[in-house]
């Protein structure tokens, strides 16, 4: 049954229980603002590292591209040096020819040299050629038979 004092106790125990919550839910609200400074830097954070997965992705990707290009490098010394054995075989073939030109150069100056020395001599034997044609013309022409 009900006494007198059953409604008090009850109102005073649900005036508890409405200061109890009330308290509750002040102590929550200012946890909620003791918060918020972590919650900025927890926002703060997450966005950091977005930002570091991005650059780790980055980075992952120049690693393999840095990789398939160190499994390249042996096959490009490999042309590299057909290359250099190439350039080394072209030197010594321009050396080659740069030799025969010289001596082939020679060779003309020496064939140009003989040739001017034939044309004077062959002009020298023509002129004495004509000087005798001439030399016997002249003396059949006056009667007298000279032979030089």
């Amino acid at each position: 049954m009900l006494t007198k004092q059953t409604i008090p106790r009850h109102r005073a125990d649900n005036e508890r229980e409405y200061r109890d919550i009330i308290q509750g839910g002040m102590k929550l609200e200012e946890e909620m603002h003791a918060l918020e400074p972590i919650k900025e830097e927890v926002l703060h954070l997450s966005s950091e590292k977005m930002e570091l997965e991005a650059l780790c992705k980055e980075l992952s990707a120049k690693l393999e591209q840095t990789q398939f290009e160190k499994r390249q490098i042996p096959g490009m010394r490999a042309e590299l040096q057909g290359l250099q054995e190439e350039i080394f075989r072209a030197r010594v073939a321009y050396e080659a020819e740069k030799r025969s030109k010289v001596v082939l150069l020679e060779q003309r100056q020496t064939i140009e040299r003989d040739f001017i020395n034939m044309k004077i001599e062959a002009q020298r034997l023509q002129a004495e050629l004509e000087k005798r044609r001439s030399g016997v013309l002249r003396h059949h022409a006056f009667g007298s038979y000279c032979n030089r």
